[in-house]
C-alpha cells in the first residue's frame, strides 16, 4: 500500500514538473500587450536566426524576434531575408538618422540575439512602420577563424611540411643540421672552446698571463698617458715655434 502510494505522489511531482517546464517555455516571451510594435527588416543572411530569439534596444531585452522568411519578392541580395522583430515599446528611429540592426551571437558558444541602436537625435521626421528598415549579419567568431584555415591551408600545409623535413634532417647524421644535432665529437669540441675560454677569462681577472698583466697591471697606461702628455707638449712647441724641431720645420 505504501509503495503504491510513493509511486503515485511520484507520478503526480514529475507531472508538476513537465507542467511547469512547459509552461516557462510557452510563456518566457508572453507580454501583457495585447498587439506588439512590429519592424520588418530586411538582411543578406539569418546567420542560424530563429523566431523566439530575443531583440535588445541599447543592450536592453525589448523583445523577441517574430518571423524569419526568405524574401522571394526581393532580387538584391542584402534584401534575401525579411524578419520581424516583435518589441514592447516604439524603437526611436528617426528619418535621416544613422541606426545599426545586427544579427549577432549572444554568446561564444552559440544562440542568436538581434541588437539594435538606434541614435536617438533630434531631426528628422519619425519612422513609419511600412518604410524598409536593414540590417547586418556578422559571422560566428568560429566561422570565421575556420574559414582563415580554409583559405590558407596551403600555406600551413607547406609550413608543416617544412617542419617535418627539418625534424627529419636532425634525424640525419649525413645533413648538416643532423651533424650538429647528433654527432658527439663536434659537441665535445664545443665544450673544450668553452672550457678554454673560461680558463683565459679566469686567469685574466687573477693577473695572469699576458692578457691578464695588461688588465691588472697600471704601470703600461700610466706610461701610455705620460708619452701622450710629451707628444701633445711636442706638438704645441712645434707650433708656437719653439724648439730646434719646430725652426728645422718652419725654416
Amino acid at each position: 500500500m505504501n509503495h503504491k502510494r510513493d509511486m503515485i505522489l511520484g507520478l503526480v511531482f514529475f507531472a508538476g514538473l513537465g507542467l511547469i517546464l512547459v509552461a516557462t517555455a510557452v510563456l518566457k516571451d508572453w507580454t501583457t500587450l495585447e498587439k506588439p510594435f512590429e519592424y520588418q527588416v530586411y538582411f543578406s543572411s539569418a546567420e542560424g536566426l530563429r523566431a523566439g530569439d530575443p531583440v535588445t534596444v541599447y543592450g536592453m531585452r525589448a523583445g523577441r524576434v517574430g518571423k524569419v522568411e526568405i524574401n522571394k519578392s526581393q532580387d538584391r541580395r542584402d534584401k534575401r531575408i525579411v524578419v520581424t522583430l516583435e518589441v514592447k515599446e516604439e524603437i526611436p528611429f528617426r528619418e535621416g538618422i544613422p541606426y545599426t540592426i545586427a544579427i549577432e551571437d549572444s554568446s561564444f558558444l552559440g544562440g542568436k540575439v538581434v541588437t539594435v541602436d538606434p541614435e536617438a537625435r533630434e531631426g528628422g521626421r519619425p519612422y513609419h512602420h511600412d518604410e524598409p528598415l536593414m540590417g547586418v549579419s556578422y559571422s560566428n567568431p568560429l566561422k570565421q577563424v575556420a574559414s582563415v584555415f580554409a583559405q590558407g591551408k596551403e600555406d600551413i600545409k607547406g609550413i608543416l611540411s617544412g617542419l617535418a623535413s627539418v625534424v627529419r634532417k636532425m634525424d640525419n647524421n649525413q645533413s648538416t643540421i643532423g651533424a650538429l644535432f647528433n654527432e658527439r665529437g663536434l659537441y665535445d669540441s664545443i665544450m673544450d672552446s668553452a672550457q678554454r675560454i673560461n680558463k683565459i677569462i679566469r686567469n685574466a681577472q687573477a693577473g695572469k698571463g699576458t692578457i691578464g698583466a695588461l688588465l691588472t697591471d697600471r704601470q703600461p697606461f700610466d706610461d701610455l698617458k705620460a708619452t701622450l702628455a710629451q707628444a701633445r707638449k711636442i706638438t704645441k712647441e712645434i707650433n708656437e715655434g719653439k724648439g730646434l724641431l719646430a725652426r728645422l720645420i718652419h725654416d
